[in-house]
């Protein structure tokens, strides 16, 4: 198929070569009008790629005794620094409110360095305990780690009255028939989104588990599987795995009684992520 290009580059040639100026005009011509249309066509390109210019920030409402999100929890923004505890209706000049999804978080544009904050649940004020800047994860190079960069999510942590977490002490170990509850969020590592589907096993012990639509499992060790052994030894290796992501062994995770919640994020792509935990009551310890 011939262009204008084509077209007039024939017309050139056709000319008395003895008079090559129209020639010459008609292609600058042609390239003035090839350079407006490029550029015209570049303008448009970044309105349609460019970037969101800030990532969302998750905001969690979670229940500092079972380590749950808690849907449908109103929460109010506002200038200041009262938030922990019960803040009253006219304790600020609340400038935003956002209510908690099915897992207890919802997506927002970040939160100022001070700021107060309400929570409520069909109107009645929750107790905060206590604020956790969360972290975005992103892998290292050498070990197996992830370690925190950007702040990606922010966790309000209230007081629900329930109590699943146990302070484990050296009699209660080894007298209770409480068993091992792990929990978590499974989340992506890049996105922060929440992974259904996600198969756990626990190596030792055999038990499955499967995280739920928002993300969330709860495997359950039966005490028989800790008795005659002292806490640093009675451990298990939780692997989790699905489709396009790669596997994840959590290793030497302590089975203390009652409820012990984790961080769990997965990163997508094949092989073999291998993370050793280092904590009596396994918590991540980040390393910066």
């Amino acid at each position: 198929m011939r262009g204008a290009y084509d077209h007039d580059c024939t017309e050139c040639q056709s000319e008395d070569r003895h008079s090559p100026g129209r020639c010459v005009a008609n292609l600058l011509r042609l390239t003035c009008r090839t350079i407006a249309v490029c550029l015209l066509g570049a303008a448009a390109v970044p309105a349609q790629s460019r970037p969101s210019e800030q990532q969302p920030t998750w905001l969690w409402v979670m229940d500092r005794g079972t380590n749950l999100g808690i849907p449908r929890a109103s929460v109010e923004i506002g200038p200041g620094e009262t938030c922990i505890g019960r803040t009253g209706a006219a304790a600020a000049n609340w400038s935003a409110r956002y209510v908690t999804g099915p897992a207890g978080r919802v997506p927002i544009h970040g939160l100022p360095k001070k700021f107060s904050c309400r929570v409520t649940i069909n109107g009645q004020a929750l107790l905060v305990t206590s604020i956790a800047a969360g972290a975005e994860i992103r892998p290292t190079t050498g070990p197996k780690w992830v370690r925190p960069e950007h702040a990606l999510q922010t966790i309000i942590w209230v007081d629900g009255g329930k109590h699943d977490v146990v302070d484990v002490e050296p009699d209660y170990w080894s007298t209770t028939g409480d068993p091992t509850r792990f929990r978590a969020y499974i989340q992506d590592l890049d996105a922060g989104q929440l992974i259904s589907g996600v198969g756990v096993t626990a190596l030792r012990s055999g038990i499955t588990a499967i995280s739920d639509a928002n993300g969330l499992f709860t495997l359950e060790v039966q005490a028989s599987y800790r008795k005659s052994k002292t806490p640093p030894t009675a451990v298990e290796t939780l692997v989790f795995s699905k489709s396009g992501y790669r596997r994840y062994e959590y290793r030497d995770l302590v089975l203390n009684p009652g409820l012990n919640p984790l961080e769990i994020y997965l990163e997508r792509g094949t092989g073999v992520v291998v993370h050793k935990n280092r904590s009596f009551h396994n918590k991540r310890h980040a390393r910066r």
